[in-house]
């Protein structure tokens, strides 16, 4: 049964679990709309679905108890609830709809432990809040989530999350410094327009940059850019702006990049970035452009009467071009080590076959099966590959049988790959003993097993004495 719409002048309100009987498993669009009576609501947990702007325009409501099994935040729910001061997620709350706390002036902090979808605008305008920390990452947003959160401070983005949506943080004035996670792929335009950020690394995991996304940031002063691409205008009057270094993966610099910068002196750009011809334009200070010779980057520099600076080009290798793994425990893993001259950017690493051979981002390999593969440090057009072969151990034993008379010795020949030491152990130490050299003394009449071990495998030698 669903609740009609409240229009009670009541100060608290508890809503009763069964209405005409029935249980209560569902709050209509809009059933506390602008009532401006309420301060507090407690929702039975018999609720599984809550309409849109529920609470939309509740100026005076401060608290809610939300039903325990709800799994998202309608659109607009607390829209205009100026005096909701918090608000607890559950875990099970993993979507939160456009506009959904819009307007909530008083809410201060926010922990959302399982969300990970944000609609349209969901905290646009919560004047006062001041910090919101994400602990699942964000995999879809439809932007404008914090636009015009004057005084907000401090927002944390968990690995896993995907994008940065447009007009995320809009104005957001306090903001001053922000981490941006590695599994980023997407910033889209006016991520950042006119908020207070002073400085920002953009990883290179980032392979999708809209337009203007530093836009007015006037407090902004230095950043790092390691994204694929910097589209136009990204810079656009960011007059405190003292500071860009460029990562190696850039493949192109749009035009008007830095209109309007009045401090940006110098800019060193990566050998095989392509630039546009109007990239500099606007740039008021820019004065000198290092670069490789002979790039793009002296071309465009010149043309536009830039002092062009000539620096050596980057360089990557590995300390090692050939390795041997086997799919055993303890000889299953190596790290390769990436020397790197004439950049501090972070090089990539690949794997030609995941199957044969895995790598990490540190350049750690793990060998999965047999086989060949070649692993591939990668910064900017620069690569250095080493070439992994992984085989499977093996152990063998010369002879399989020995007859021995009683005095007599033989000393075991075995061959293990990889090279290793084995253990040798006699079934029956009163026929015939075993050191640990693989020498075998036979005492007397009968038959025992020799067992060889080695690289977690075992070999049999049955010895008769005769």
């Amino acid at each position: 049964m669903g609740i009609i719409p409240i229009l009670l002048n009541s100060l608290d309100i508890i809503v009763p679990s069964v209405l005409g009987g029935k249980p209560l498993v569902e709050i209509e669009n809009g059933a506390f709309y602008n009532n401006n009576y309420i301060n507090s609501v407690v929702l039975p947990d018999t609720v599984k679905k809550m309409g849109q702007g529920v609470f939309k325009g509740c100026e005076n409501l401060q608290n809610v108890h939300f039903p325990t099994d709800i799994t998202s935040i309608s659109e607009e729910m607390f829209a205009g609830c100026s005096s909701l001061k918090e608000f607890t997620f559950s875990r099970k709350i993993k979507g939160i709809g456009q506009g959904a706390f819009q307007g909530c002036s008083s809410l201060k902090n926010i922990i959302c432990p399982s969300v990970n979808s944000l609609g349209f605008r969901c905290f646009a305008n919560c004047t006062s809040l001041k910090s919101v920390i994400f602990k699942k990452g964000i995999v879809e947003s439809s932007g404008g989530t914090f636009s015009k959160c004057v005084n907000l401070e401090t927002v944390v983005f968990p690995q896993g999350t995907k994008v940065i949506a447009f007009a995320t943080f809009e104005d957001c004035k306090s903001l001053k410094h922000i981490t941006l996670p590695k599994s980023i792929t997407r910033i889209d335009f006016i991520a950042f327009i006119g908020s207070g950020i002073v400085d920002i690394e953009i990883p290179d995991s980032v392979e999708q940059c809209g337009e203007r996304i530093f836009e007015d940031c006037t407090n902004l002063q230095k950043v790092k850019w390691f994204a694929s691409n910097l589209p136009h205008c990204t810079f656009e009057r960011c007059t405190s702006l003292k500071s860009v270094v460029l990562g190696e993966k850039l493949s192109k610099i749009s035009y008007l990049v830095f209109e309007g910068t009045t401090q940006l002196e110098t800019l060193r750009i990566p050998s095989y970035t392509i630039v546009d011809n109007e990239a500099f334009s606007g740039a008021e200070a820019l004065h000198t452009i290092y670069g490789v010779k002979g790039s793009n980057a002296e071309t465009v520099a010149k043309a536009v009467g830039l002092n062009f600076v000539p620096v050596k080009d980057i360089s990557v290798k590995l300390n090692k071009t050939k390795l041997m793994l086997y799919t055993m425990k303890g000889k299953n893993t190596a790290t390769l080590k990436a020397v790197v001259s004439g950049s501090t950017s972070t090089p990539t690493w690949t794997s030609s076959d995941i199957g044969v051979v895995q790598v990490n981002t540190s350049g750690k390999i793990v060998a999965k099966k047999s086989g060949t593969a070649y692993v591939t440090v990668t910064l900017g057009n620069k690569s250095a590959s080493c070439k992994v072969t992984v085989k499977k151990p093996a152990l063998t034993v010369k002879k399989k049988t020995v007859a021995l008379k009683k005095g007599q010795s033989y000393t075991i020949s075995y061959s293990a790959v990889p090279a290793g030491k084995a253990v040798f152990k006699s079934s029956d130490a009163k026929c015939v003993t075993v050191n640990a050299n693989g020498k075998i003394v036979a005492k007397r009449k009968g038959t025992a097993i020799i067992s060889v071990s080695c690289n977690n495998m075992i070999q049999k030698i049955k010895i008769t004495v005769q």
